[in-house]
């Protein structure tokens, strides 16, 4: 950890312009929950079109895979588009070598070398 700003960084780190892991598992849920949805809503809408057969078999059938399908359909729309808005609103990498704002938050600064985040970090 570095005390001020005249400490010379030590070892460098890879920077973090990939995509946190659990940003492709949001991913990966939001689009099988968008699948899913999808298909349980079309269920829903084909027995709303079927023919009466003096039941309410098919109205209930209906409502039971739209109560399901239309929200699935929402969340997984929702995740999808977060997860992208997370990859690209990712850190970008400085230009300048020197104090930078630091990308994982484990303190206020971290030093970039130029190519790479470094270990050194600045403590309040």
């Amino acid at each position: 950890m570095v005390r001020s700003l005249g400490d010379v960084p030590s070892q460098s780190l890879q920077a973090p312009h990939a995509p946190v892991p659990w940003n492709r598992a949001m991913l990966t849920w939001g689009v099988s929950s968008t699948v899913i949805g999808s298909l349980l809503t079309w269920g829903a809408a084909q027995f709303a079109l079927a023919p009466d057969d003096g039941t309410d078999a098919a109205g209930m059938a209906a409502m039971s895979f739209g109560m399901m399908g239309i929200p699935a359909l929402v969340a997984g729309v929702t995740l999808v588009g977060y997860a992208v808005w997370r990859r690209f609103r990712a850190p970008r990498r400085p230009r300048a070598p020197g104090w930078q704002h630091d990308p994982w938050s484990e303190a206020p600064l971290r030093y970039w070398d130029g190519q790479m985040w470094t270990e050194s970090s600045l403590i309040d």
